[in-house]
């Protein structure tokens, strides 16, 4: 992630694991909120968290926010296939900030990824 005066920049990669194809689509994107979180934001920046720590930070509120521009290198992947990829949002957030990145799926289970910047 980098951060300029009115822009983030978030730099992300998608793996498929599956034995099907899998199409790289632009990602939904919500900043989350953790308002009774037992474990602190800080100690987790620039981390992708996984289902434990989701758990310790409790019932999330999230708030859409609208990419002014995506890129990825390459949309369809076999299986065991990597992409990579840039999104740039058009706001100001305070640091840290946990992030929710949705990979909308055709036909199956959408890829999601938490991260704090």
């Amino acid at each position: 992630m980098f951060r300029s005066k009115n822009s983030v920049y978030i730099h992300y990669s998608v793996r498929n694991r599956s034995a099907r194809p899998f199409r790289v689509s632009a990602p939904l994107v919500a900043q989350a909120f953790a308002p009774r979180a037992t474990v602190s934001l800080a100690a987790l920046q620039y981390k992708q968290l996984d289902i434990r720590v989701l758990h310790k930070l409790g019932q999330l509120t999230e708030r859409s926010l609208t990419p002014a521009r995506t890129e990825v290198q390459k949309q369809d992947l076999q299986l065991n296939e990597e992409t990579h990829g840039v999104l740039v949002l058009r706001t100001q957030v305070s640091s840290p900030s946990l992030f929710h990145l949705t990979f909308p799926a055709e036909g199956s289970h959408d890829i999601q990824g938490f991260v704090v910047f």
